[in-house]
């Protein structure tokens, strides 16, 4: 039962052939409504399955034969259920009756089911048609949804399913494009050209007791702002064994120096780890909200990231400060510069990029170099959705 064009295994029970069926000839035929015919056990009168195609509707008739033949006889029974099915009217009229199996293709009876379609088209009734294993198996080959489900070691399956994790990644993105459009305003440039914006470091407080404190955290931020990360981390370890004696906006501030320390270096864990310290600390500070985000990002926790987005967007109204208002707000657009590429929040337009790149690089008779790329393309995704959602922050 298996070809090398697919290697699709047949359903090895009645119901699962049915299903399929149910299954293939609604996507092939794009019917959402197309439905068994009552439920097992049930008399079917010659038709497990109608399927609309416009305006013509088709009923299905599937026999699963494991070892067994079609035949004639069986053909002329199913085809003389459904006629007395549509004489007792329990059947809706069918245009085209198609006997779909799993047996093997056979000249002879497609061959008789053509002429019983000539001799029925002259008294005014519905056609007869066969689908044997091998057609099923085109119209899955056919179909890159039906691949994806029966046949996922394709380049067609493989495809499709890289197209809706494209899909899906673009629907959240713009699903949650207000709520970072309203955080977009929170900051106001992004980290670039190896320096962090001084947007995204907390500043010292007007009621600080502690000025030294204070003085030694602002040489740190200049020492970020100027890129020299291990400096800021050796001063930052220095400071750090004192960190008992700060007030909760000193100890705030020194877990997101030292975050963006991390951040710059590459350990990606342990900058998340003290954004989200700086953010348990002092919660209602706007800039540990957005490194909150961040941490989330750096993670690569995307679901998590647009969900903090929402969060701090509503816990922050806006403010001449903080937050643009009306038109201004609504009208935000985000950017951020990777070398000489401008991203902007554009789902449709990173889901196109990419797909074009996959068509360049996609060569169908080979499965493997489209996962590998498939795989490629889905990382860079991921970056290209974490440059978008900083951009939004204006990290």
């Amino acid at each position: 039962m298996l070809t090398e064009s697919t290697g699709i295994q047949p359903p090895n029970t009645a119901q699962g052939f049915e299903d399929f069926c149910h299954n293939v000839y609604g996507t092939i035929f794009n019917d959402p409504t197309a439905t068994k015919n009552g439920r097992s056990g049930q008399k079917q009168y010659g038709v497990d399955v109608f399927v609309r195609d416009g305006e013509r509707r088709f009923g299905i008739q599937c026999k699963q034969k494991s070892f067994a033949k079609l035949t004639q006889a069986i053909i002329d029974e199913e085809v003389a259920a459904a006629d007395r099915g549509l004489v007792e009217k329990r059947l809706p009229a069918i245009s085209e009756l198609i006997i779909a199996t799993t047996a093997a293709n056979d000249a002879k009876l497609i061959a008789y089911a053509a002429k019983l379609t000539d001799e029925r088209k002259q008294e005014g009734k519905f056609a007869v048609n066969l689908a044997f294993w091998d057609t099923l198996q085109v119209l899955v080959k056919s179909n890159p949804s039906l691949q994806w489900q029966y046949a996922p070691h394709m380049a067609g399956g493989a495809f499709f399913e890289f197209s809706r994790k494209q899909d899906e990644i673009s629907r959240k993105l713009d699903d949650h494009r207000e709520a970072l459009q309203v955080v977009a305003a929170a900051t106001t440039s992004a980290a670039s050209n190896g320096r962090v914006s001084t947007n995204s470091i907390p500043d010292a407080r007007l009621d600080s007791l502690d000025k030294l404190v204070d003085s030694q955290l602002d040489g740190v931020k200049k020492m970020l702002m100027e890129g020299r990360f291990a400096a800021a981390l050796e001063s930052l370890t220095s400071l750090g064994q004192n960190l008992g004696a700060f007030d909760i906006y000193q100890r705030s501030r020194w877990f997101a120096q030292r975050a963006h320390c991390y951040w710059q270096q590459e350990s990606l864990e342990f900058a998340a780890k003290d954004f989200d310290s700086a953010y348990g600390l002092t919660p209602a500070d706007d800039k540990t909200a957005s490194n909150h985000i961040r941490g989330a990002l750096l993670r690569q926790q995307y679901d998590r990231a647009l969900e903090l987005a929402s969060k701090h967007a509503s816990s922050f109204p806006p403010r001449p400060t903080f937050l643009a208002s009306g038109p201004k707000r609504r009208n935000a657009v985000a950017n951020a510069q990777s070398g000489s590429t401008t991203f902007r929040l554009n789902s449709a337009t990173m889901r196109t990029s990419c797909m074009s790149s996959v068509g360049k690089h996609f060569s169908p008779a080979n499965y493997l170099q489209l996962r590998n790329f498939q795989r490629k393309s889905l990382t860079t995704v991921r970056q290209r959705l974490n440059k978008l959602v900083c951009a939004c922050l204006h990290w």
